[in-house]
């Protein structure tokens, strides 16, 4: 304990002071100018940081140079003049650093806070005349956190109550702790306080703070700096002898109550769990050096270590209780915290704890406890490197790092002893083990014992690799990538931590991260009416509501949903044909159920989602229930010019009948050749089947009919049992610009939310609405984009019929009627004021076909002209 502090700007200007007097003494020609020049350059670093491993440095930033700085005018005001200069804002809360030349930022950085410490640049300038500074910025909103150097501790002379590092102590104390933080943090209001209180100053005392010590009886700054160009070096010299004498007379007057508290403070560094890692005294050397030149740490007695285990023994005899050989390891590969503890707890150690010492607001002194290393889960979990000593936040934190460490490093450790007090972990390969406990009085855990590398090969099989493990360390993955399969989540598995992984293994973790993310099925049905009340009021005019029904317990249960959104509803009133199709589809979560969709056509040729709902089960009564709102949101009161595409779906046949009787009901083709092909077989009847349901007119569907009937008759009668007006072309009702024969809209609109199917049925909503939105704004862009009349695939359409035209010649029959000749001998009649034809084609779809394109040619106008308002790029 008997130290003096020595701020390392005395140490400084002592030095200083000694280059200036040899300079006078070995040059005859040097004037006041070459002590404290006019003028000098100033190399300023500004835009980087620091960092203190392995050696403190600056990283980044850059470095400008101001010429023709005034020595006499030198103030921390000019400094800050000069930071402005370099495009700074006049607002922004400056912190500069001073750095002695010659000396590494270790030791030859100081903290400028007044204007002696700018007087200290001056006095030490170098030969070059450029002195360097380091700039950092705050604002108020955005403060910064600055450093100044700690405090450096040097032996006192013989006489005083003190005891001596040994020099094998010193070499070990560097090698356990060699990254030491030189640098505390220093805030801006404090310093601006701090500065305030040394300008407001006229005393000769220097201001002191709880980071940076001066010595009391330093010389009057003002005194100093009248007279820095005449008797600098003689000043410096005359300030350390009067700093070293006042501080021995202190430490001798202080010298027995210290003692007392050194021994109070050993007994309490006794704690095996009160612990800490030993930290070197960088600046220890150097201070030793000084000390040296003034007579300082000579003949300071020396006293030997003891081993941990006495110790214990000896305060455990003391104080009446057993031994715990628990934590003591008498391997040699093995290393114990009660060996890294002797450090602080003999006699020789108190020199070390001394730096662990700090002073109260009221200026006692108070002992801080060796620091160990704190365990960082966010970033070292991945990667876990353990150290006797370190500590962890709880038991949890420490038993998966020990678990993800040996699945990196491919180990099969098992658990010894696991319980929220005691964790001791053995390789089964090797001797290997760790062996952590928590800490007494605090809720920390902390590594005891360790041994030092495995002697074991590297398995692949690993018994600590589980699907909770798994979702522990992939959940974040899974977060950012929402798409991601179990296939892919076991292929990163695998790549990331070389271990086997099974497929039931990558399953169980896909659950268990969707439930971490999305929550479990079962609370997102009970937060389900919030989420449609929330959709009500971000979408007003639209439908969503649920139905519930009370079983016998008085439990509420989910029956079924509806939503159709007010701008779907909207859009497609507006720009759509009357054409539905409507299909179901499963679901894939936890609790099942059926999804039905009803899907229009746009202009484009292209789905536009119109409503869904999900009900539990798929019959005639859930598809009542959603037919009969979808007709009241629609608001079809008269269903003659509606055409409805379904498929062979239970309970929608009869649905559609009584929900809209007077609509055109039409199936699916590829449906009905799924049923016809299990009876009927093979490409030709295939061929002859798709032939009949493209016919546009009732004469080529007789033809062929009668040539499928030639193929087989069987297939002949199957397919004259349905009714055409179903699934031929030829049956089709004309004026709603539709001739489809397949629900490809209703399949593609189930294949997009294929995935979201799977997710549970708020995040399922949430999903098919974000969808929703982005295809909307993804065609509005696209239209907005294209140029022309008419929509891009209506355009190819009629692109493709004017090449037809080429093959067919139109001859005026009077009353703007044709009659065009086909070269196979076909004869068909165009009406340009009916706007019809023949083959039916223009009156189904809405699209001049290949013959009146030929009428309109004739006639020399824009076949565009002809084509119906529901496929133009704007409508009305």
């Amino acid at each position: 304990m008997g130290r003096k502090r020595v701020n390392v700007r005395e140490k400084a200007s002592a030095s200083a002071a000694k280059q200036w007097k040899a300079k006078e003494k070995t040059s005859t020609e040097c004037g006041p100018n070459d002590i404290l020049p006019n003028s000098f350059s100033l190399a300023i670093h500004h835009q980087g940081e620091f960092r203190s491993s392995p050696s403190k440095e600056y990283v980044g930033g850059r470095v400008d140079y101001i010429d023709n700085c005034n020595a006499e005018k030198w103030s921390l005001q000019v400094l800050d003049e000069c930071a402005v200069r370099l495009g700074y804002p006049k607002d922004a809360r400056f912190g500069w650093y001073g750095r002695i030349p010659g000396m590494p930022l270790e030791t030859g950085l100081y903290f400028c806070m007044c204007d002696w410490d700018c007087d200290l640049l001056v006095n030490t300038l170098p030969l070059n005349r450029v002195a360097e500074v380091y700039l950092q910025v705050g604002t108020d909103d955005n403060p910064v956190r600055f450093q100044t150097q700690k405090t450096e501790y040097v032996d006192m002379p013989e006489g005083h109550k003190t005891s001596a590092k040994q020099d094998t102590k010193d070499k070990e104390t560097s090698e356990m702790d060699s990254d030491i933080a030189i640098l505390e943090e220093v805030d801006f209001n404090d310093m601006d306080n701090r500065r305030k209180n040394v300008a407001d100053d006229n005393s000769n005392e220097v201001a002191t703070n709880s980071h940076e010590n001066f010595d009391s009886k330093s010389p009057n700054l003002q005194q100093e700096e009248d007279n820095k160009r005449d008797n600098a070096g003689k000043e410096a010299q005359m300030a350390t002898d009067n700093d070293i004498q006042a501080d021995e007379t202190d430490v001798q007057a202080d010298n027995n109550v210290q003692a007392n508290d050194d021994m109070q403070a050993d007994d309490k560094f006794d704690d095996p769990d009160y612990t800490g890692q030993v930290e070197e005294d960088v600046l220890f050397d150097e201070a030793l050096k000084i000390g040296q030149q003034f007579g300082v740490h000579k003949g300071a007695p020396e006293v030997g270590p003891s081993t941990s285990k006495d110790r214990r023994k000896k305060r455990a005899s003391r104080e009446g209780e057993a031994v715990d050989e628990v934590n003591i390891c008498d391997e040699p590969d093995m290393v114990n915290v009660e060996d890294m503890q002797s450090e602080y707890e003999t006699d020789c150690s108190r020199e070390l704890k001394s730096e662990s010492e700090s002073e109260d607001e009221d200026g006692r002194k108070r002992n801080k406890k060796p620091k160990f290393s704190v365990f960082n889960e966010k970033t070292e979990m991945r990667s876990p490197r353990f150290k006797v000593g370190q500590r962890f936040s709880s038991v949890v934190i420490f038993r998966l790092a020990v678990r993800i460490q040996a699945i990196m490093e491919g180990r099969d450790v098992q658990f010894i002893k696991n319980d929220t007090y005691r964790v001791r972990v053995k390789c089964r390969g090797c001797e290997w083990q760790i062996f952590g406990s928590k800490m007494q009085g605090e809720n920390t855990f902390q590594i005891k014992t360790l041994s030092k590398e495995h002697t074991c090969g590297r398995v692949f099989h690993n018994r600590n690799m589980t699907s909770k493990l798994a979702t522990r360390l992939f959940v974040d993955e899974v977060r950012k990538t929402p798409s991601m399969t179990v296939q892919e989540l076991m292929t990163r598995v695998t790549e990331e931590l070389n271990v086997d992984f099974s497929l039931k293994q990558g399953y169980r973790t896909m659950k268990k991260v969707r439930d971490i993310i999305e929550g479990s099925h079962e609370k997102q049905y009970a937060l389900l009416e919030d989420f449609c009340g929330e959709l009500r009021r971000a979408n007003p005019g639209s439908t969503v509501f649920v139905e519930t029904d009370e079983d016998e317990d008085g439990i509420v249960r989910f029956k079924r949903l509806y939503m159709c959104l007010e701008p779907l509803k909207r859009g497609f009133l507006k720009g759509c044909r009357h054409w539905i199709g409507l299909d179901g589809c499963f679901l894939k979560d936890t609790y099942g159920g059926q999804l039905l969709t009803a899907v229009g056509m746009d202009g484009d040729n292209k789905m536009f989602p119109l409503a869904l709902s999900v009900v539990i089960v798929e019959n005639y009564d859930n598809w009542s229930w959603f037919l009969g709102l979808l007709v009241q949101d629609l608001e079809i009161s008269d269903s003659s010019n509606w055409c409805v595409m379904t498929d062979k779906q239970k309970g929608l046949v009869q649905a559609v009948r009584d929900k809209m009787p007077q609509a055109e009901h039409r199936c699916c083709v590829q449906h009905l050749y799924t049923n016809f092909k299990q009876i009927h077989r093979g490409l030709a009847l295939k061929e002859r089947l798709w032939k009949c349901a493209k016919a546009s007119y009732v004469t080529h569907w007789k033809v062929e009919m009668e040539q499928l009937g030639q193929e087989s008759a069987a297939a002949h009668s199957w397919l004259d049992e349905k009714d055409p007006k179903t699934w031929c072309r030829a049956h089709f009702r004309c004026g709603l610009d539709c001739d489809i024969l397949v629900n490809n809209m209703c399949e593609s609109f189930n294949a997009v939310i294929l995935k979201a199917r799977s997710l549970p049925i708020i995040s399922m909503l949430q999903t098919i609405y974000l969808y929703l939105l982005k295809r909307m704004e993804r065609n509005r862009e696209a239209m907005s984009k294209h140029e022309g009349l008419l929509c891009p695939a209506i355009f190819e359409i009629l692109e493709k019929a004017k090449q037809e035209q080429c093959m067919c010649i139109a001859s005026y029959a009077g009353t703007m009627k044709y009659q065009i000749s086909c070269p196979f001998g076909e004869q068909y009649i165009v009406d340009m004021a009916a706007k019809t034809c023949s083959c039916r084609k223009w009156q189904l779809r809405g699209i001049p076909c290949g013959h009146a394109v030929a009428a309109i040619n004739r006639r020399h106008e824009a076949p565009e002209k002809h084509v119906s308002n529901t496929y133009l790029k704007i409508t009305t």
